[in-house]
Protein backbone atom coordinates (compact mmCIF):
# COMPACT_ATOMS: atom_id res chain seq x y z
CA UNK A 1 0.00 0.00 0.00
CA UNK A 2 3.17 1.91 0.32
CA UNK A 3 4.42 1.83 -2.49
CA UNK A 4 0.98 2.24 -4.36
CA UNK A 5 0.19 5.59 -2.43
CA UNK A 6 4.02 7.06 -3.02
CA UNK A 7 3.27 6.25 -6.93
CA UNK A 8 -0.09 7.98 -6.51
CA UNK A 9 1.56 11.55 -5.14
CA UNK A 10 4.30 11.22 -7.64
CA UNK A 11 1.62 10.79 -10.61
CA UNK A 12 -0.79 13.36 -9.12
CA UNK A 13 2.04 16.13 -8.83
CA UNK A 14 3.36 15.27 -12.64
CA UNK A 15 -0.18 16.03 -13.73
CA UNK A 16 -0.70 19.30 -12.14
CA UNK A 17 2.33 20.22 -13.76
CA UNK A 18 1.33 19.07 -17.17
CA UNK A 19 -1.76 21.29 -16.74
CA UNK A 20 0.02 24.33 -15.49
CA UNK A 21 2.38 23.65 -18.99
CA UNK A 22 -0.50 23.85 -21.10
CA UNK A 23 -2.31 26.74 -20.08
CA UNK A 24 0.29 28.55 -21.95
CA UNK A 25 -0.75 28.95 -25.42
CA UNK A 26 1.51 27.41 -28.53
CA UNK A 27 1.66 30.17 -30.65
CA UNK A 28 4.24 30.70 -33.38
CA UNK A 29 7.30 33.11 -32.91
CA UNK A 30 9.44 35.54 -35.47
CA UNK A 31 13.00 36.87 -33.97
CA UNK A 32 12.82 40.39 -34.14
CA UNK A 33 16.06 40.93 -32.59
CA UNK A 34 18.36 38.96 -30.85
CA UNK A 35 21.44 39.40 -28.52
CA UNK A 36 24.18 36.72 -27.68
CA UNK A 37 26.78 36.83 -26.00
CA UNK A 38 29.75 34.13 -24.82
CA UNK A 39 28.79 31.84 -27.69
CA UNK A 40 32.24 30.19 -28.73
CA UNK A 41 34.17 33.11 -30.09
CA UNK A 42 30.55 35.50 -30.41
CA UNK A 43 31.84 37.50 -27.16
CA UNK A 44 29.07 39.94 -27.64
CA UNK A 45 26.42 40.51 -30.85
CA UNK A 46 23.05 42.07 -31.44
CA UNK A 47 20.96 42.01 -34.81
CA UNK A 48 17.37 42.22 -35.97
CA UNK A 49 16.68 39.83 -38.91
CA UNK A 50 14.03 39.56 -40.93
CA UNK A 51 11.05 37.73 -40.57
CA UNK A 52 11.61 35.53 -43.62
CA UNK A 53 15.06 34.83 -45.03
CA UNK A 54 18.56 35.79 -43.41
CA UNK A 55 22.23 34.62 -44.94
CA UNK A 56 25.12 34.84 -42.61
CA UNK A 57 28.01 34.24 -44.58
CA UNK A 58 32.10 34.05 -43.68
CA UNK A 59 34.88 31.72 -43.38
CA UNK A 60 34.97 28.55 -41.64
CA UNK A 61 35.36 29.50 -37.85
CA UNK A 62 33.81 32.57 -38.42
CA UNK A 63 31.42 32.17 -36.15
CA UNK A 64 28.36 31.80 -38.37
CA UNK A 65 27.37 28.32 -37.00
CA UNK A 66 27.73 29.59 -33.55
CA UNK A 67 25.04 32.12 -33.64
CA UNK A 68 22.53 29.32 -35.19
CA UNK A 69 23.56 27.58 -31.95
CA UNK A 70 22.52 30.44 -29.71
CA UNK A 71 19.26 30.14 -31.51
CA UNK A 72 18.62 26.69 -31.26
CA UNK A 73 20.05 27.11 -27.11
CA UNK A 74 17.62 30.03 -26.70
CA UNK A 75 14.69 27.20 -28.12
CA UNK A 76 15.49 24.04 -26.67
CA UNK A 77 18.39 24.65 -23.84
CA UNK A 78 21.29 22.76 -25.25
CA UNK A 79 23.12 22.66 -28.90
CA UNK A 80 22.51 20.95 -31.67
CA UNK A 81 26.99 20.53 -31.93
CA UNK A 82 28.02 19.57 -28.48
CA UNK A 83 26.18 17.85 -25.60
CA UNK A 84 28.60 19.94 -22.56
CA UNK A 85 27.93 23.45 -22.69
CA UNK A 86 31.80 24.01 -21.64
CA UNK A 87 32.55 23.93 -25.00
CA UNK A 88 29.56 26.15 -26.05
CA UNK A 89 31.33 28.51 -23.64
CA UNK A 90 33.26 31.34 -25.05
CA UNK A 91 37.33 30.76 -23.49
CA UNK A 92 37.41 32.37 -20.04
CA UNK A 93 33.93 32.82 -19.89
CA UNK A 94 31.24 31.66 -16.76
CA UNK A 95 27.74 31.12 -18.83
CA UNK A 96 26.73 32.20 -21.52
CA UNK A 97 23.23 34.49 -22.53
CA UNK A 98 21.00 34.82 -25.09
CA UNK A 99 17.94 36.95 -25.20
CA UNK A 100 15.72 37.45 -28.00
CA UNK A 101 12.53 40.10 -28.63
CA UNK A 102 10.10 37.72 -30.80
CA UNK A 103 7.08 38.61 -31.65
CA UNK A 104 3.44 36.35 -32.05
CA UNK A 105 1.38 35.81 -35.09
CA UNK A 106 -1.22 38.39 -33.77
CA UNK A 107 1.84 40.66 -33.33
CA UNK A 108 2.02 40.67 -29.49
CA UNK A 109 5.71 41.41 -27.93
CA UNK A 110 7.23 38.35 -26.34
CA UNK A 111 10.55 38.12 -24.62
CA UNK A 112 12.66 35.09 -24.16
CA UNK A 113 15.83 34.66 -22.41
CA UNK A 114 18.38 31.61 -21.13
CA UNK A 115 21.68 31.78 -19.35
CA UNK A 116 23.74 28.84 -19.01
CA UNK A 117 26.63 27.65 -17.72
CA UNK A 118 28.40 24.73 -15.85
CA UNK A 119 25.44 23.94 -13.65
CA UNK A 120 23.65 26.80 -14.45
CA UNK A 121 20.19 27.35 -16.23
CA UNK A 122 18.20 29.94 -15.65
CA UNK A 123 15.23 30.62 -18.07
CA UNK A 124 13.09 33.52 -18.69
CA UNK A 125 9.77 34.67 -20.47
CA UNK A 126 8.50 38.33 -20.60
CA UNK A 127 10.85 38.84 -17.43
CA UNK A 128 9.58 35.89 -15.40
CA UNK A 129 11.39 32.93 -14.45
CA UNK A 130 10.39 29.66 -16.43
CA UNK A 131 10.43 26.50 -14.75
CA UNK A 132 11.44 24.51 -17.34
CA UNK A 133 13.02 24.34 -21.20
CA UNK A 134 9.66 23.55 -22.79
CA UNK A 135 8.59 26.86 -21.75
CA UNK A 136 11.23 28.42 -24.00
CA UNK A 137 10.43 25.47 -26.71
CA UNK A 138 6.44 25.71 -26.65
CA UNK A 139 7.33 29.87 -27.78
CA UNK A 140 9.46 29.09 -30.34
CA UNK A 141 9.61 26.13 -32.40
CA UNK A 142 13.04 25.75 -33.55
CA UNK A 143 14.06 23.07 -36.77
CA UNK A 144 17.51 22.33 -38.13
CA UNK A 145 19.12 21.12 -41.49
CA UNK A 146 23.19 20.67 -40.75
CA UNK A 147 25.50 18.65 -42.72
CA UNK A 148 25.09 16.17 -40.25
CA UNK A 149 21.49 15.88 -41.08
CA UNK A 150 21.49 12.07 -43.09
CA UNK A 151 22.09 10.51 -39.97
CA UNK A 152 18.42 10.75 -39.42
CA UNK A 153 18.43 8.09 -42.26
CA UNK A 154 21.66 6.77 -41.34
CA UNK A 155 22.20 6.36 -37.54
CA UNK A 156 20.34 4.66 -34.64
CA UNK A 157 17.04 5.07 -33.44
CA UNK A 158 17.31 8.14 -30.91
CA UNK A 159 17.52 9.98 -33.96
CA UNK A 160 13.92 8.80 -35.56
CA UNK A 161 12.67 9.53 -32.08
CA UNK A 162 13.58 12.71 -31.69
CA UNK A 163 12.39 13.74 -35.11
CA UNK A 164 9.42 11.80 -34.12
CA UNK A 165 8.83 13.54 -30.80
CA UNK A 166 9.19 16.86 -32.24
CA UNK A 167 6.74 16.67 -34.13
CA UNK A 168 4.59 15.61 -31.48
CA UNK A 169 5.84 18.25 -28.88
CA UNK A 170 4.67 20.79 -31.54
CA UNK A 171 1.69 19.63 -33.47
CA UNK A 172 -0.15 17.16 -30.73
CA UNK A 173 -0.38 19.44 -27.67
CA UNK A 174 -2.42 15.73 -25.39
CA UNK A 175 0.73 14.34 -26.20
CA UNK A 176 3.61 15.80 -23.78
CA UNK A 177 1.80 15.11 -20.60
CA UNK A 178 1.84 11.32 -21.05
CA UNK A 179 5.34 11.16 -22.65
CA UNK A 180 6.07 12.67 -19.11
CA UNK A 181 4.24 10.39 -17.18
CA UNK A 182 5.69 7.38 -19.07
CA UNK A 183 9.61 8.49 -19.11
CA UNK A 184 8.52 9.38 -14.78
CA UNK A 185 7.11 5.80 -14.21
CA UNK A 186 10.05 4.10 -16.46
CA UNK A 187 13.23 5.76 -14.42
CA UNK A 188 11.14 4.85 -11.05
CA UNK A 189 10.84 0.79 -12.85
CA UNK A 190 14.43 1.54 -13.71
CA UNK A 191 15.83 2.73 -10.08
CA UNK A 192 13.55 -0.80 -8.81
CA UNK A 193 15.09 -2.80 -11.50
CA UNK A 194 18.78 -2.03 -10.31
CA UNK A 195 18.52 -2.21 -6.61
CA UNK A 196 16.54 -5.70 -6.71
CA UNK A 197 13.64 -4.55 -5.13
CA UNK A 198 10.79 -6.53 -4.41
CA UNK A 199 8.24 -7.39 -7.34
CA UNK A 200 5.43 -5.90 -5.96
CA UNK A 201 7.85 -2.18 -5.78
CA UNK A 202 8.52 -2.71 -9.58
CA UNK A 203 5.09 -3.93 -10.86
CA UNK A 204 3.57 -1.33 -9.48
CA UNK A 205 4.52 0.96 -12.19
CA UNK A 206 3.15 -1.19 -14.92
CA UNK A 207 -0.76 -0.08 -15.47
CA UNK A 208 0.83 3.17 -15.86
CA UNK A 209 3.57 2.45 -18.48
CA UNK A 210 1.28 0.55 -20.27
CA UNK A 211 -1.59 3.16 -20.33
CA UNK A 212 0.87 5.86 -21.80
CA UNK A 213 2.53 3.58 -24.22
CA UNK A 214 -0.56 2.34 -25.74
CA UNK A 215 -1.41 6.35 -25.99
CA UNK A 216 1.83 7.34 -27.06
CA UNK A 217 1.70 5.11 -29.77
CA UNK A 218 -1.42 5.70 -30.98
CA UNK A 219 -0.04 9.57 -31.28
CA UNK A 220 3.16 8.74 -32.85
CA UNK A 221 1.51 6.43 -35.41
CA UNK A 222 -1.23 8.94 -36.24
CA UNK A 223 1.57 11.67 -37.01
CA UNK A 224 3.26 9.34 -39.22
CA UNK A 225 0.09 8.70 -41.03
CA UNK A 226 0.05 12.17 -41.98
CA UNK A 227 3.38 13.20 -42.32
CA UNK A 228 4.00 10.28 -44.97
CA UNK A 229 1.74 12.31 -47.86
CA UNK A 230 3.40 15.34 -47.42
CA UNK A 231 7.06 13.38 -47.34
CA UNK A 232 6.55 12.10 -50.25
CA UNK A 233 5.23 15.12 -52.06
CA UNK A 234 8.42 17.00 -51.46
CA UNK A 235 10.62 13.83 -51.59
CA UNK A 236 9.65 13.44 -55.11
CA UNK A 237 10.34 17.30 -55.95
CA UNK A 238 13.95 16.80 -54.44
CA UNK A 239 14.77 13.22 -55.79
CA UNK A 240 12.36 12.68 -58.44
CA UNK A 241 9.77 9.65 -58.54
CA UNK A 242 10.26 7.49 -55.77
CA UNK A 243 8.47 4.86 -53.59
CA UNK A 244 9.03 6.29 -50.19
CA UNK A 245 7.89 4.23 -47.11
CA UNK A 246 8.09 5.14 -43.40
CA UNK A 247 6.07 3.00 -40.82
CA UNK A 248 6.18 3.24 -37.28
CA UNK A 249 8.21 0.32 -34.79
CA UNK A 250 6.50 0.86 -31.14
CA UNK A 251 9.37 -0.88 -29.60
CA UNK A 252 7.70 -3.80 -28.20
CA UNK A 253 5.12 -6.27 -29.89
CA UNK A 254 2.01 -3.97 -30.45
CA UNK A 255 -0.05 -7.23 -30.39
CA UNK A 256 0.58 -7.66 -26.27
CA UNK A 257 -0.69 -5.18 -24.11
CA UNK A 258 2.48 -3.56 -22.70
CA UNK A 259 1.65 -4.47 -19.21
CA UNK A 260 1.75 -8.01 -19.94
CA UNK A 261 4.82 -7.83 -21.72
CA UNK A 262 6.33 -6.31 -18.59
CA UNK A 263 5.03 -8.62 -16.86
CA UNK A 264 6.85 -11.29 -18.98
CA UNK A 265 9.94 -9.47 -19.44
CA UNK A 266 10.79 -9.03 -15.55
CA UNK A 267 13.05 -11.62 -15.14
CA UNK A 268 15.33 -10.49 -18.08
CA UNK A 269 15.00 -6.83 -16.95
CA UNK A 270 16.13 -7.94 -13.58
CA UNK A 271 19.17 -9.02 -15.01
CA UNK A 272 19.78 -6.35 -17.49
CA UNK A 273 19.11 -3.04 -14.86
CA UNK A 274 16.48 -1.72 -17.12
CA UNK A 275 13.44 -2.04 -18.87
CA UNK A 276 14.25 -3.45 -22.14
CA UNK A 277 11.37 -2.43 -24.73
CA UNK A 278 9.13 -0.20 -24.68
CA UNK A 279 8.19 3.53 -26.58
CA UNK A 280 11.52 4.62 -25.46
CA UNK A 281 13.06 2.26 -27.72
CA UNK A 282 10.43 3.25 -30.71
CA UNK A 283 11.87 3.58 -34.57
CA UNK A 284 10.77 4.40 -37.93
CA UNK A 285 11.51 1.69 -40.57
CA UNK A 286 12.26 4.20 -43.36
CA UNK A 287 12.42 2.86 -46.92
CA UNK A 288 12.82 3.52 -50.77
CA UNK A 289 10.94 0.89 -52.81
CA UNK A 290 10.75 -1.76 -50.36
CA UNK A 291 14.39 -1.29 -49.72
CA UNK A 292 15.82 0.25 -46.43
CA UNK A 293 17.26 4.19 -47.29
CA UNK A 294 20.00 3.27 -45.74
CA UNK A 295 20.81 0.62 -48.04
CA UNK A 296 19.57 2.12 -51.46
CA UNK A 297 20.61 6.20 -51.03
CA UNK A 298 23.92 7.88 -51.23
CA UNK A 299 25.03 10.01 -49.01
CA UNK A 300 23.64 13.48 -51.30
CA UNK A 301 20.46 11.53 -51.66
CA UNK A 302 20.02 10.41 -47.83
CA UNK A 303 20.47 14.12 -47.03
CA UNK A 304 18.00 15.72 -49.44
CA UNK A 305 15.35 12.96 -48.00
CA UNK A 306 16.26 14.25 -44.27
CA UNK A 307 15.58 17.34 -45.67
CA UNK A 308 12.37 16.71 -47.19
CA UNK A 309 10.99 15.03 -44.12
CA UNK A 310 12.21 18.16 -42.03
CA UNK A 311 10.02 20.20 -44.32
CA UNK A 312 7.22 18.47 -44.46
CA UNK A 313 7.33 18.54 -40.31
CA UNK A 314 7.18 22.21 -41.08
CA UNK A 315 4.66 21.82 -43.42
CA UNK A 316 2.26 19.67 -41.02
CA UNK A 317 2.53 21.92 -38.53
CA UNK A 318 1.47 25.19 -40.63
CA UNK A 319 -1.54 22.96 -42.00
CA UNK A 320 -2.93 21.45 -38.73
CA UNK A 321 -2.10 24.13 -36.53
CA UNK A 322 -1.83 27.21 -38.67
CA UNK A 323 1.38 27.71 -36.84
CA UNK A 324 5.17 27.73 -38.24
CA UNK A 325 8.96 27.59 -36.75
CA UNK A 326 11.94 29.16 -37.36
CA UNK A 327 14.34 27.01 -39.79
CA UNK A 328 17.73 26.99 -39.23
CA UNK A 329 19.96 25.94 -42.60
CA UNK A 330 23.48 25.66 -41.37
CA UNK A 331 26.34 25.39 -43.66
CA UNK A 332 24.40 23.04 -46.41
CA UNK A 333 24.30 24.80 -49.85
CA UNK A 334 28.26 23.73 -49.76
CA UNK A 335 27.43 20.20 -49.88
CA UNK A 336 24.43 20.42 -52.64
CA UNK A 337 24.68 21.06 -56.58
CA UNK A 338 23.28 24.35 -57.82
CA UNK A 339 20.05 22.29 -59.26
CA UNK A 340 19.19 21.23 -55.07
CA UNK A 341 20.01 24.66 -53.78
CA UNK A 342 17.58 26.14 -56.08
CA UNK A 343 14.57 23.39 -54.85
CA UNK A 344 15.76 24.12 -50.94
CA UNK A 345 15.26 27.35 -51.46
CA UNK A 346 12.25 27.62 -52.88
CA UNK A 347 10.82 25.30 -51.16
CA UNK A 348 11.65 26.61 -48.18
CA UNK A 349 10.15 30.44 -49.68
CA UNK A 350 7.01 28.47 -50.01
CA UNK A 351 6.69 27.65 -46.10
CA UNK A 352 6.71 31.24 -45.12
CA UNK A 353 8.61 30.58 -42.35
CA UNK A 354 11.55 32.81 -40.87
CA UNK A 355 15.21 30.90 -41.97
CA UNK A 356 18.26 31.64 -40.93
CA UNK A 357 20.94 30.28 -43.50
CA UNK A 358 24.54 29.97 -43.18
CA UNK A 359 26.92 29.59 -46.07
CA UNK A 360 31.09 30.30 -46.59
CA UNK A 361 30.40 32.01 -49.71
CA UNK A 362 27.45 34.52 -50.97
CA UNK A 363 28.03 33.26 -54.39
CA UNK A 364 26.98 29.77 -53.34
CA UNK A 365 23.14 31.37 -53.12
CA UNK A 366 23.73 33.91 -55.78
CA UNK A 367 21.00 32.64 -58.29
CA UNK A 368 18.51 33.15 -55.14
CA UNK A 369 19.91 36.24 -53.60
CA UNK A 370 16.38 38.02 -54.79
CA UNK A 371 14.88 36.13 -52.14
CA UNK A 372 17.04 37.03 -49.38
CA UNK A 373 15.78 39.82 -47.49
CA UNK A 374 18.51 40.38 -45.30
CA UNK A 375 22.90 39.19 -45.62
CA UNK A 376 25.03 39.26 -42.50
CA UNK A 377 28.43 39.30 -42.85
CA UNK A 378 30.44 37.26 -39.94
CA UNK A 379 34.34 38.01 -39.07
CA UNK A 380 35.70 36.48 -35.61
CA UNK A 381 32.56 36.49 -34.25
CA UNK A 382 31.87 39.70 -35.16
CA UNK A 383 28.10 40.02 -37.29
CA UNK A 384 27.00 42.74 -39.66
CA UNK A 385 24.71 43.64 -41.31
CA UNK A 386 24.83 44.36 -45.02
CA UNK A 387 23.42 47.22 -46.91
Amino acid sequence: MAVQAARQKVVTLLCQCDCDFYTCFFQFMSIVRIDVVNVRNIRKASICPSEKINLFWGANGSGKSSFLEAIYLLASGKSFRTHQIQKVLTFGAETLIVFAECRTRHDHPVSLGIERGNGITRLRVNGNRASAVSRLAQQLPVQVINPDSHHLIEQGPRYRRHFIDWGMFHVEHGFFPIWSRFNLALRQRNAALRKGAEECEITVWHNEMSDCARRISEFRNAYICELVPLARQITNEFLGETELDIRFIPGWKIDEPYDRHLDRALKLDRNKGYTRHGPHRADLSISIGGVSAKDCLSRGEQKMLAIALRLSQIELLRKKNGLNCVLLVDDLPSELDSERRSKLIDRVVDLNCQVFITATERELLSNKMDLIDKVFHVEHGDIKEMI
